[in-house]
């Protein structure tokens, strides 16, 4: 079965907003059948199964919960420093990442404290290089956790919740996150200015299209490049059964020594 429609539909015995993302309709010999559903994709997602010819009150089976987990990222994007240990309370998330470098990892639905630490060191250091206290995860949340320069020049850390749920057909997302030792900045593509007056720590986004965007990022109100342009693309085709991706572009270095950068990262987008 193809993922080749997302049309809107509301079930009136559960309240539920859905969408039919793929229907086949054929003639049948009489009988009892077994439906087993399998995907290619990895990634959970709640979907609903129906079979028949017209709606009737039936059973919802849901998945156990207690396997669900949340998605953690880290994003190195301190320009000076070496490679690093990420931990999530005991757990290392991210080992030897570098500068510009980014790690995931599935972890259990709880409340952590982020804990980094130079490459090989223990966690339980009384003087980390960053701590980020209490960063709760839920259930299917998907999280960055970015450690960068503040606007004075001095390590410090943000914390994104990234988006996981389809724009709409034939669309993508895409988000800026200013996270660099840099003025504020505007994003401009296609002649416009598509994100405005951003400044470090802060993020804009949109859903776009599929397509190319060549991506200028310029000081706020101006048109004078900070770096080179970025060519970013949006995908989302009849059949994907991640149905599209969001786009995240991270600047980050710092302006002052001529580090200024980009850091992407891909997420593939479903129904939540």
């Amino acid at each position: 079965m193809l993922i080749n429609e997302r049309t809107e539909f509301y079930e009136p015995y559960g309240g539920t907003n859905y969408f039919y993302l793929s229907r086949i309709e054929d003639d049948a010999i009489p009988g009892t059948y077994e439906v087993r559903v399998t995907g290619r994709s990895k990634k959970r997602v709640e979907t609903v199964i129906s079979v028949g010819y017209r709606e009737v009150r039936g059973e919802v089976r849901r998945a156990s919960r207690s396997s669900e987990q949340a998605n953690l990222s880290i994003a190195h994007a301190l320009p000076d420093v070496n490679t690093l240990d990420v931990y999530a309370g005991s757990t290392l998330v991210a080992s030897g990442i570098g500068p510009g470098q980014m790690e995931s990892q599935r972890v259990k639905p709880g409340k952590y404290d982020i804990v980094v630490v130079p490459e090989g060191d223990s966690p339980r250091t009384s003087d980390p290089l960053l701590r980020i206290k209490s960063v709760q995860l839920s259930a299917n949340d998907d999280r960055t956790v970015a450690f960068h320069l503040s606007a004075t020049n001095r390590p410090t850390s943000s914390v994104f919740t990234n988006r996981t749920r389809t724009v709409g057909q034939d669309m993508g997302y895409l988000t800026f996150r200013h996270i660099a030792q840099a003025p504020t900045v505007d994003v401009r593509s296609r002649g416009s200015a598509m994100m405005s007056n951003l400044s470090n720590g802060e993020e804009a986004a949109t859903g776009l299209m599929s397509g190319d965007y060549k991506l200028r990022v310029v000081r706020e109100g101006s048109r004078d490049k900070l770096m080179p342009i970025s060519e970013q693309t949006i995908v989302n085709k009849p059949g994907r059964q991640d149905m599209g991706n969001h786009r995240i572009v991270y600047l980050w270095g710092s302006t002052r020594n001529g580090s200024l950068n980009v850091m992407v990262q891909d997420i593939p987008l479903g129904l939540r």
